[in-house]
Formats: C-alpha cells, structure tokens, sequence
C-alpha cells in the first residue's frame, strides 16, 4: 500500500491521458491496469498482447514493493522478477517498452534486457512522486503524439528539470539523471503511429482492468492527498483482509489517535484501496455512518438507541448475502452522552445481527477501554494512527501551500544544492524550527500553510514559533473538545464536556494528572447545565491560560505529590486549611479564579485566620514568580523551599 506515493493520481491521470491521447491521435490503445501481484505480473508477460508494461509504486535496488493475493505488502526481488520473466518466455516478445516508475529501480531494469526500450530511475536516486508524475504525462503524450522514444524521453525530462525559485524558471540538471533510458533497442523510433484522419470510429481507447464487485459504496472522497501514515494504513488493511478471509475472525476494527491526526483520512483512503481490490474478496458492499451530525443537547437529534439505529439504517444489515463492511466516523462524540449510551453493547449487538459483517470506526480511545468487566462480546483490532515524522511534516506543509517555498526560508538562509522536490532537500527541511513545532499534527500542518500563503518563513519564523502556532494548537484541541462533547451542535451539556475535558487535560501533554470532581467542579460553567458554543469558547480561552501556568510551574512541580492544587477554590482552601490538626505556616496553593495567569498562596497566619497572597508571574524570567511586586523566586519550587521565611514575610 503505497500511502506516500500518489498512485491513484497517478494511475487516474495516465488513463485520462491514454484516452484522450489515443482518440486524438488515432492511436488504438487497450488499457489494463491491476495491483502489482506475482499473478497479474507473469500473466502480463505472458500475454502476446502486452507490448508497454508499467509499474509504479516503491523501490530500492533490490527489490520493487508488490502485493499478495490479499492485497498486502510483498517484495518482488530481482530472483523473483528473473524468474517471472524466464516462466513467461514464449509469450513477451511483442514487448516494446518497459516502465518502472520506482526509486533506485535501475537494478531492477537489468531484468528486462531483452526488451528494446526501458525507463528507469538511476540506482543512486530517489524521486518525489510528484516529478514521476509529471515524467509520465509528458513521456506518454510524446509517444501518442507519434515523437520517437529518445524525444519522448528528452521532452520528459525537459518538463521535471524546470523548478520554480524565486519565480524564476531555471534548468534543474540533477532532475535530468534521475531518469535513465535504457534497453537493448534503437531508441530513435516511433512506437505509435497515429491513423489518417480518416480513421473512422467512435473510440479508439478500451479499458479492460478488472472492474470491483461491490454494489454500493458510501464511503466520501478524502480531502486530499494523504501524506504519511502508510504504514498504519498497512496495518489497517491487514486487519480487514484479518476479518474478510478468517472463520474464526474479528469484526470490530478501530482506528484509535489523538485529534487531527487524520484517523478519518486514514481510513477512506484505506477503504479506496479495498475498493479497487473489492473483487478479490467477493466484498458485497462499503456503507458509512457520520455518527459526528448527532448534537448531544439537541433534543431532536439525541444521542439515543433509536436515534443510533434510525443513522445506521440498522434492518439493512439483518440479511447479508456477502462480506459487508460498515464505517462509523466520530464514535467519540457518542461515548459521553448525556443519558448514557452504550456504545459498546450497540455495536456488539449490531455485529451479532450477521457473520459477514465487519465494523470499522474511528475513536480517540479503545472502545473495549469503556466496557465494563463482563462484556466481552467481540475481538477489538486496534490500529493506533500516530502523528507524522519530520520528513512527511515538511512535505505535507509544501504540498498544502498554494506557493513554492524558497531554499532560503526552508533552510533558515543555508543554499542547499538540491531542489525543492529533492527527497533529501525534504528532509532538510523537516528539521526547520517552524516544521518541528508542528509536532506532525496533519490538521495545525493545514492551518499553518493557509497562514503562511503570503509570508516569508525566514522573516516570519519567530512569530510563528512562539505566537501563531500555540494559539492555533490551543484552538484545535477546544475544537475536537467541543467536537466529542457536543457533536456539531451549537449547544451542549457541561457533563459531557468534563468527560472529555479530563480525558485531554491527562493526554494533552499538559500535566500527568488527571481532573477529579473538586477540579472539574472549580472549572464549571454554566451551573452545570446547558452551555452555548460561545461560552464555551471563552471557557476554554480561560482554560488554556490555566495550562500555560502550570507549564510556568513545571510539569514535574506540578505532578509531584500534588504540591500545587491548582484547582479549588477560596472557599474549599479555606475548609482545608481550618481543619482539625492543622498547624500555623501551613499553606498551599491554587489557581486564581479570577486571574488564570496568576497563583495564590493560602496561608495559616494563625488559628482561625487564613491569609490569601496572589503570586503574578515574573516577566523577566521564564518560571519565576513575584509577590507583591518585589519578592522574586527563581520558581515555584524556590519557594517552596523557602516556606519558614515565607511564613514569616506573610505575618
């Protein structure tokens, strides 16, 4: 599965173009196209009809990336390439032109020297999809058009050697020997030759690829191209072939990762690639679900059995005569709903509806992880989407911005030789400060290249590190907040969101304890009742202020032994503080309620009086405190340790 490469780009674009091409020039053309197996590739040999054979997809020396019968990832190596062609011997001689659009794929070329034409990428190159496209368009229009091979090729090469720096248009030479041409063949000659104009007929293209068996498929388009994450997608795959081929299988799958990292993307592009391979599993049909349209506090649209039953259309899947795969999208926004709903006793009872059913649903946690200990209906497979590396961080920054990046603002002023589109130049840029304080998230990459649309990384840099982007990565998470509490509804209900508001506080990154019910009672709004989006919104804006002080205090301060409280009143501190048993010089401290940026100190003076001192943050310095404008700490843990002279300076 070659998530990284754009292969139905690709494949979409080179059809478009044989068609349109063949009929204009007069050229008949039979198209096939299939996945990369052994099967497909010796019958392809084998054919006396096959006379271009093309393969895109993922390379290195020593072996090209295929697929088994179930569609999973398979080496093809060169003893296995040698011995695919041996086998089919009698049946390749009309072959003319061998394509392989794959990294390093020149020892692989080395298999086809019996063929007169063989295009190749140079062992020691690796090549962006992007220009193996671009090489592709140019070289088989050329063909169509009636050019000879070496004009073709030269043309192609032309059209991936011209880089846009600067906005100037200027000559890429190292683009040129990426690409080889090479074979056993006369490379000045035609191999098409287009028909008088007086050829007649209606077309003169046939497609004759595999067509899928599925009778419906409900699945949206992805966005975009999606940019990482082949492995998970790999792993998601497998899951399916898993629960598809097995007697004995698992028919829940999960895609399990924290917001914005593309679990929703991640699985339509899964289920795009099942579909082209539909035919190889007998797949009956692909149906989905948005579970996300269903608001909490709508009363209309309740998150309730009836409800859950009348979205998923729930008769349909009483009777199943085929495999049928059904996609729920934004389970989460059902796992706090307000009554309770049991998400999982529903899917168990919908999976026990029929054996040829599979479940795939996105979640930002397991749902076995919410069963309570008797239930155990099913098999979970879980695949865990994780955010991307450096190197697919910068690529899917350039891939989303409307405008090329210059080297200069990539590389922070150091000229790199290579170009923008150079896989190494790519990786250069992944070390960028803008691109690793991204921290791989594909949905703040996205929002960042809308920014940046007009400004200059090099110039706008330090802006972007310490100002635009926390902002944004803090108005995300209240966004996916919101998303799970309250689904796309204008209004919800405080109970759901405290669920999911312990829930990020634990996993956001920010403090390794979790919000208990005194915390969570601190921080509520609204009376606990019903709260609008807009309130909502300037809740959350007081709550990241809150994170931003404890990161001033210090995440390991702040989760050792609960010395901060943080979150608890005046009045709750004030209860503690006068307890039974508790001596003069006791204090702790809190959050502000009224200042989120600052602390208080809650002091025992003396029996029965309670002295409250509000600590501000020391704007010279990065964790230091001040109190009453003019008695500094270096920070909180300073002032700890200094509590003896403390107590006394409070009295």
């Amino acid at each position: 599965m070659e998530a990284n490469l754009s292969l139905s780009t690709e494949f979409n674009l080179l059809q478009n173009l044989l068609s349109s091409s063949s009929n204009l020039h007069k050229v008949r053309l039979t198209f096939s196209s299939s996945p990369a197996t052994s099967n497909s590739l010796l019958n392809s040999l084998t054919s006396s009809e096959t006379t271009i054979l093309h393969y895109s997809g993922h390379g290195t020396a020593d072996f090209l990336t295929g697929e088994s019968k179930f569609g999973l990832t398979e080496p093809i190596s060169i003893p296995v390439l040698t011995s695919l062609i041996s086998s089919s011997s009698t049946g390749h001689q009309n072959l003319k032109l061998v394509f392989i659009s794959a990294c390093q794929s020149e020892s692989m070329a080395s298999c086809f020297d019996f063929v007169p034409h063989v295009v190749a990428i140079s062992v020691d190159k690796n090549v962006l999809d992007e220009r193996a496209i671009q090489f592709s368009a140019t070289f088989y229009s050329d063909l169509l058009s009636g050019k000879t091979v070496s004009a073709a090729f030269s043309n192609a090469c032309v059209s991936v050697s011209i880089a846009d720096k600067s906005d100037q248009r200027t000559f890429d030479e190292d683009a040129c020997s990426q690409f080889l041409l090479l074979g056993s063949g006369d490379h000045d000659v035609q191999l098409f030759t287009p028909s008088p104009e007086s050829a007649n007929s209606s077309s003169f293209f046939e497609d004759v690829s595999p067509k899928p068996s599925l009778t419906s498929y409900e699945p949206k388009t992805p966005n975009a191209k999606l940019v990482g994450n082949r492995e998970t997608m790999q792993e998601l795959f497998q899951n399916i072939v898993t629960s598809l081929s097995c007697t004995d299988k698992p028919r829940l799958l999960s895609v399990v990762g924290p917001p914005g990292v593309g679990k929703t993307q991640c699985a339509l592009f899964t289920l795009q690639y099942l579909k082209q391979r539909s035919h190889q599993f007998n797949l009956g049909a692909v149906y989905s679900a948005d579970l996300k349209s269903v608001s909490g506090h709508n009363r209309r649209k309740r998150r309730t059995r009836e409800n859950f039953h009348d979205i998923l259309k729930i008769e349909q899947y009483q009777i199943l005569t085929k495999p049928t795969i059904l996609f729920l999208d934004g389970c989460d926004s059902w796992l706090s709903a307000s009554p309770p709903f049991n998400l999982y006793e529903e899917i168990s009872l919908l999976i026990q509806r029929s054996s040829l059913l599979t479940l795939i649903v996105t979640t930002p946690i397991p749902l076995k992880s919410i069963a309570s200990a008797v239930q155990n209906y099913y098999t979970e497979l879980i695949t865990t989407v994780p955010r991307l590396s450096k190197y697919n961080s910068a690529k899917l920054l350039c891939d989303r911005s409307t405008r090329k990046f210059v080297l200069a603002e990539m590389y922070g002023g150091i000229y790199f030789a290579n170009d923008v589109g150079d896989v190494d130049a790519m990786r250069s840029f992944g070390e960028n400060s803008i691109v690793n304080s991204l921290d791989g998230n594909p949905e703040l990459i996205e929002g960042v290249a809308e920014i940046v649309q007009d400004k200059n990384l090099l110039e706008y840099e330090e802006k972007l590190c310490w100002e635009i982007i926390p902002e944004l990565k803090d108005a995300l998470r209240g966004k996916h907040l919101w998303k799970y509490a309250c689904g796309l509804g204008s209004a919800g209900k405080w109970s759901d969101i405290a669920f999911w508001l312990s829930k990020f506080f634990h996993t956001g990154g920010v403090g390794g304890r979790k919000l208990g019910a005194e915390e969570l009672k601190f921080l509520e709004v609204g009376g606990g009742g019903a709260i609008s989006r807009g309130r909502f919104e300037t809740f959350w804006n007081t709550f990241t202020c809150y994170e931003a002080t404890i990161r001033r205090i210090g995440d390991e301060f702040w989760t050792g032994g609960g010395r901060v409280m943080g979150f608890v009143s005046r009045e709750r501190s004030s209860d503690l503080l006068l307890g039974v048993g508790v001596d003069v010089g006791t204090f702790l401290i809190r959050f502000s309620s009224n200042e989120p940026s600052a602390l208080v100190i809650a002091f025992v003076a003396s029996i029965g009086n309670i002295t409250n001192v509000k600590l501000t943050p020391d704007c010279s310095s990065e964790n230091g405190w001040v109190i009453d404008g003019s008695r500094r700490y270096e920070n909180i843990e300073k002032l700890v340790e200094e509590q003896t002279s403390l107590g006394a300076y409070l009295n």
